[in-house]
């Protein structure tokens, strides 16, 4: 009678362990901790100039630094800063623009798939030396995907920007497409 009690204490003993393993695995996964820091190469978004033409590739491109500032369950806020990269003022000397950018973010989703909301102003200097150089509103109406260990983003994106030049209306709208890294 004692061994047959021994085995049942054994199985329940190795049966309570399997299932708060189990169960400790999987709240792991629930409660990965977000990354709140993101670094991303945009191609054709903000921080690049729509009615520009396709001179410079490098003027296509932006890299951008995105932090998150509120991590709600289903919204969150990030404040993102970016600027485009201008290899044609190099090689060019002037042809082309330099574009900076600084937009405040809102995330509305839950676990990889957020839809992305935002708004923000755009310095953009039309010249090599930085002598001239004027404003503009932008924003931002998307996708983005973060994957489930919360290291890789993806971001899809309409791009609308509305600015003054020397007088004149700037507007403009381009589709940006972002691969990143959180961290």
């Amino acid at each position: 009678m004692r061994c047959r009690n021994r085995s049942k204490m054994r199985k329940t003993i190795f049966f309570l362990l399997c299932l708060f393993s189990c169960a400790s695995l999987s709240a792991q996964d629930s409660l990965q901790p977000i990354k709140k820091n993101s670094l991303f190469l945009e191609f054709c978004g903000n921080g690049v100039e729509p009615n520009n033409g396709w001179h410079d590739p490098g003027e296509h491109f932006s890299i951008n630094y995105d932090r998150l500032l509120h991590t709600g369950k289903s919204v969150k806020t990030s404040f993102r800063i970016g600027t485009n990269m201008p290899v044609g003022n190099l090689i060019n000397s002037g042809k082309n623009s330099h574009i900076m950018l600084a937009m405040l973010n809102v995330l509305v989703g839950k676990k990889n798939l957020y839809g992305e909301f935002g708004a923000g102003g755009e310095l953009i200097f039309v010249n090599a030396n930085y002598s001239r150089a004027y404003g503009a509103f932008t924003t931002v109406i998307g996708l983005r995907y973060i994957n489930s260990d919360h290291k890789f983003i993806l971001r899809l994106g309409l791009t609308p920007t509305l600015g003054i030049v020397a007088g004149s209306l700037y507007a403009g709208s381009l589709f940006g497409i972002s691969i990143g890294y959180n961290f």
